[in-house]
């Protein structure tokens, strides 16, 4: 089987393996995999993860999050669920994504696309949080497919991973300091 140049350029072979068809690091032109020990507790990394919309204060690639799904009682969601979608801009791009799977703490990802250039840019996002002996490991891949991530494969297969591994640093240093507000 002929391998991905994504892949060949990340040597680490993906952990996750219920990706969405389509959606697979063999089908798509970046994938990222980025993972680090955090001393903090499972519970208290994901209280961090899904609350999106706390993200830019703490993630610079990440500015606008909105949560658009609603409750039965129709106020905003102010946590990432099981469903939730949300809309941001990442490196520059307007995102909508769609939360699937959300099990709690343990496993969150997205599906997403760029909202204005339908296609241009789409893929799959995934965390694992999983206890470790120092407090938990925690492990993020991501899967890009469409024209941009083509076009710019050469760029983004360094930026991504590059800006995931800044967001977990980040991610550690605010759940070493606590839970959020």
């Amino acid at each position: 089987m002929i391998q991905r140049a994504s892949r060949e350029r990340n040597f680490q072979p993906p952990e996750f393996v219920h990706w969405p068809d389509g959606y697979t690091p063999d089908d798509a032109s970046v994938y990222a995999h980025n993972e680090l020990i955090i001393p903090a507790a499972p519970d208290r990394i994901w209280e961090w993860l899904v609350r999106a919309r706390q993200w830019p204060h703490w993630y610079p690639n990440s500015w606008r999050v909105e949560i658009l799904k609603r409750t039965r009682r129709g106020t905003h969601r102010e946590q990432l669920s099981s469903g939730t979608k949300f809309t941001w801009i990442t490196f520059g791009l307007p995102i909508q994504a769609t939360v699937d799977p959300c099990e709690k703490p343990t496993t969150i990802g997205w599906k997403f696309e760029t909202r204005w250039w339908a296609g241009a840019a789409r893929g799959y996002h995934i965390w694992f949080i999983e206890p470790h002996p120092h407090g938990c490991r925690v492990v993020t891949e991501e899967t890009e497919l469409g024209l941009l991530p083509r076009l710019l494969r050469f760029i983004l297969q360094s930026a991504v991973p590059f800006s995931h591994q800044l967001w977990l640093q980040r991610l550690s240093k605010n759940a070493i300091q606590g839970p959020p507000l």
